[in-house]
């Protein structure tokens, strides 16, 4: 099975509580995807993939002008509307692990650029009609670039 890429709205919340320490959240407007089987479309699904990373700032200090992280943590995903063409598709929500690498390019005491990536690991057991039919590995790259803002 293919799972299709897919674009779309997030945003994080990050709080750092020491020098070189932080938590951040990633959350997103439900994603919806297409599901192929060799090359025909076979379901879709909508999933909510809220993810919470401990991050690491090598360079610490929020005096630096370019602060590197990295971050690792749990991804909880919630699927929704799950349609099949023929049959009843279920989903199973997904517990997984979570890595990231990104960059904060400090514009001001306030404003700085980000720029991040996140591995997630999204496995899915499915079931067609109440039936095991195996196991479904999205495990998205999240690639994201915004404008953050600090208190």
């Amino acid at each position: 099975m293919d799972v299709q890429d897919e674009t779309n709205f997030a945003f994080t919340l990050g709080y750092r509580f020491h020098d070189k320490v932080g938590v951040e959240l990633l959350a997103a407007l439900p994603f919806e995807h297409d599901i192929h089987l060799n090359g025909d479309n076979l379901a879709s699904t909508k999933h909510l993939p809220p993810t919470l990373t401990l991050q690491y700032y090598p360079l610490g200090g929020t005096q630096a002008r370019v602060q590197p992280y990295i971050g690792a943590g749990i991804n909880y995903t919630h699927f929704s509307d799950e349609e099949l063409a023929i049959g009843d598709l279920d989903l199973d929500d997904s517990w997984g692990a979570a890595g990231q690498v990104g960059v904060d390019l400090l514009i001001d005491d306030h404003w700085a650029l980000n720029a991040a990536a996140w591995y997630i690991d999204i496995d899915t057991d499915v079931k067609v009609g109440g039936t095991d039919a195996g196991t479904v590995e999205i495990d998205p790259v999240v690639v994201m670039a915004g404008l953050s803002y600090r208190f």
